[in-house]
């Protein structure tokens, strides 16, 4: 019974902490990526780069 609990509560944590990474990730990396006028051009395009990312 505890085990099973102690299971579902890394799995909740595993979820958040992937969650609160991407979020993150996002608001503190990307955005300061894609507002630069140098980006790496991937196969042609700025653009292209953007959207991969």
């Amino acid at each position: 019974m505890i085990m099973k609990m102690v299971l579902y509560f890394a799995a909740f944590l595993a979820f958040g902490i992937g969650v609160f990474h991407s979020l993150l990730g996002e608001k503190f990396i990307l955005m300061r990526l894609f507002r630069r006028v140098d980006i790496p051009h991937l196969f042609g395009s700025a653009d292209f780069t953007i959207r991969t990312l």
